[in-house]
């Protein structure tokens, strides 16, 4: 689906590959497990597998399931955060009870890896990369601290493990940085200074995708040309200060009259604006069309200069029709701009619409 230019998403990973990278993580577990039962003593083996199969590879395995749902969608950082608390406390619980039964230092590096996995690789946002950062460190210092578990290398294995979650931090903070530039940068070069609006290459490139889609499946597709009436006067009137407002104020109309994703909004050039918008019929274009008149309506901007009216209007052109197979987004785009040829013939202040591309 197309994005208009808005949140940052900085560099997350699509559900598929998280999924993916979920199993990866579940297939890693078990590849450990036989070499971990040969280095632990018997007496722990049951101990470690309930820590490995009947906790962590389940834990994994639900998050996956649930990845399937609208809740991960929607809450993905706090359920991937929660998962991988228990993940790493099911990892110091089994630290625990391998120290409190035969005085036998487990290896903490799975619970470093966790931390990594999290951070770096599933890419949680930073303030949820913090708090299991937080969560690893203090959990670790109550075993260390608390128990003496490794022993005289506890200071040592604290740093370690405190120094490798600071690691992962700057990590994801400088991973962070590099994608809201990059991010920053991608949308400036597809917007409009002066209206934040899309720009004629943005709105051309995107638009012919949203076209192409709706000639596939056969879905109404619409097309606005938007010109403010009797701008030049309006600017040699007021000075270019007051016209410059004007164009932001029709940018701030489109904005609200047009809120799905699938609605492209451009500055056409001057004092012209373009809306592609997809899967929208006739009648619903007619209506959007209606609402951009009543919005300037009840803003009155006041337009002395004006012959047609004493306050700023638009004129509107629209083409609203089911393309056909071999269209292209510039046939369309002539046939709003005829149509807005006849919405200024017709006295300006008023919308024209063709549905028939003839």
């Amino acid at each position: 689906m197309i994005q208009q230019p808005g949140k940052l998403n900085l560099g997350e990973l699509s559900v598929l590959n998280q999924r993916i990278t979920l199993l990866a993580c579940v297939f890693l577990i078990i590849l450990f497990i036989p070499g971990d039962l040969l280095l632990i003593p018997k007496n722990l083996s049951s101990t470690y597998l309930v820590s490995r199969l009947a906790l962590q590879i389940p834990i994994l395995l639900l998050l996956i399931v649930l990845s399937f749902t609208s809740l991960f969608s929607k809450h993905r950082d706090l359920l991937l955060l929660v998962a991988l608390t228990c993940l790493i406390y099911s990892n110091f619980w089994l630290i625990y009870s391998c120290w409190v039964t035969s005085k036998y230092s487990f290896p903490y590096e799975g619970t470093m890896l966790y931390g990594f996995f999290g951070i770096i690789v599933l890419r949680l946002r930073l303030i949820y990369s913090i708090l299991l950062a937080f969560l690893i460190i203090t959990g670790f210092a109550c075993l260390v601290f608390t128990l003496g578990v490794y022993e005289e290398r506890y200071l040592h294995n604290f740093g370690f493990v405190s120094g490798s979650q600071l690691i992962a931090l700057l990590s994801s903070y400088a991973l962070w940085r590099s994608f809201s530039y990059s991010e920053k940068l991608n949308i400036l070069s597809k917007t409009d200074q002066l209206t934040g609006l899309l720009n004629r290459r943005a709105y051309e490139s995107e638009g012919q995708l949203l076209l192409d889609i709706a000639i596939r499946e056969q879905q109404p597709f619409s097309v606005f040309l938007l010109d403010i009436d009797e701008f030049k006067k309006y600017n040699d009137t007021y000075g270019h200060q007051f016209g410059d407002r004007v164009l932001q104020k029709q940018s701030n109309i489109l904005n609200f009259v047009f809120q799905r994703q699938t609605d492209l909004k451009g500055r056409y050039g001057g004092e012209e604006f373009l809306v592609i918008s997809a899967n929208m019929d006739s009648n619903l274009a007619v209506s959007m069309g209606n609402e951009i008149l009543s919005a300037w309506d009840i803003h009155r901007i006041e337009h002395s200069a004006a012959l047609t009216a004493k306050y700023v209007t638009c004129s509107v052109g629209i083409v609203s029709m089911v393309p056909t197979k071999g269209m292209s987004l510039q046939e369309l785009i002539m046939l709003a701009d005829r149509e807005l040829y006849k919405a200024k013939n017709a006295g300006k202040n008023c919308i024209s619409v063709n549905t028939d591309k003839n």
